[in-house]
């Protein structure tokens, strides 16, 4: 039984958060052929994170974060030449 009001909240992150996205997460990294190939989708995720917030929520989206996701870019497409 769910015995406060944070325990629903702890049962989601856990279950969704925490379980099913580690398992997808090694399911991916078993179907690739190194580890870089799923590393470097990671690193597109706060991208795709600050697209959906802005066209679903409606977010305001800083010069800041802007500026972060043109480091993250740089930062696989140095990986890719040095690799």
């Amino acid at each position: 039984m769910v015995r406060s009001p944070g325990s629903l909240g702890a049962i989601y992150v856990g279950l969704f958060e925490m379980g099913i996205t580690f398992l997808i997460w090694l399911k991916a990294l078993s179907f690739s052929r190194t580890t870089a190939q799923v590393a470097n989708l990671i690193l597109l995720s706060p991208f795709l994170s600050l697209a959906l917030l802005n066209l679903v929520v409606g977010e305001e989206i800083y010069i800041s974060s802007g500026v972060g996701l043109m480091l993250i870019v740089a930062g696989i497409v140095i990986q890719k030449k040095a690799g």
